[in-house]
């Protein structure tokens, strides 16, 4: 046997097995921070770390990093808004990319399918040359600020109608224009891994009040 074929092996294993100590350090520092994030707005951490002191931890080294692996959620409420602060990754390989994500639920969901993000100059171009259309509401500075696809035009136009519910969603925009707004809830997201709370704060003070203006607009009959 080639004595390559044994040494490559064997320096790849012991490289694996001495790079855990060190992820699984940083990802206890990454659950303590996100906790203090927790903390610092009010809200409750879920995820690795979140047991009452004084609590054993795992019997073994494996079992502490198989539970730091494990991932952490922070749920609260603002201006009576359920709110929600995880990661999220996607893709695969070397193409995955990690999120850090901020939802502002809805009381219900909507009945139909939604999507109102940024509108860009790609899909303006689209729209121009090739006839592309999206639902629009009939509100000039609206309808080229969003770009809004759905199941059902006419009861979205008819959610989307009110001036506060518009003026919420634009100026979320304006500053994020990753900010996303679905059957479901109202949501930031950014790339990367956030570990400041004045970060998440600011994303909250966007999209929780679109939800906001969708539940004084009656959007939600129920509620």
């Amino acid at each position: 046997m080639d004595l390559t074929s044994v040494i490559i092996p064997v320096i790849f294993v012991v490289s694996i097995l001495g790079s855990i100590p060190l992820i699984y350090r940083y990802l206890r520092r990454h659950h303590e921070r996100m906790r203090r994030v927790a903390d610092e707005l009010g809200f409750s951490y879920n995820g690795p770390g979140a047991e009452p002191p004084g609590t054993p931890e795992a019997a073994s080294p494996g079992q502490r990093f198989m539970q730091a692996l494990k991932p952490w959620r922070i749920t609260g409420m603002r201006d009576d808004v359920a709110v929600a602060i995880y990661l999220e990754t996607r893709g695969g390989g070397r193409s995955k990319t990690t999120y850090s994500i901020v939802e502002a639920s809805f009381p219900q969901p909507l009945p139909f399918t939604l999507r109102v993000g940024k509108e860009t100059a790609f899909a303006r171009l689209g729209k121009a040359v090739f006839g592309l259309q999206d639902i629009e509401v009939g509100v000039e500075q609206f309808d080229r600020a969003v770009r809004i696809k759905g199941s059902d035009p006419d009861r979205i136009r008819g959610v989307l109608s009110g001036t506060g519910v518009q003026d919420r969603i634009v100026t979320a925009l304006e500053a994020s224009p990753t900010v996303m707004v679905t059957e479901t809830a109202a949501h930031w997201e950014k790339r990367g891994t956030i570990e400041a709370a004045e970060t998440y704060r600011q994303a909250m003070d966007l999209v929780v009040p679109i939800v906001r203006a969708l539940k004084d607009a009656r959007a939600f009959p129920e509620f």
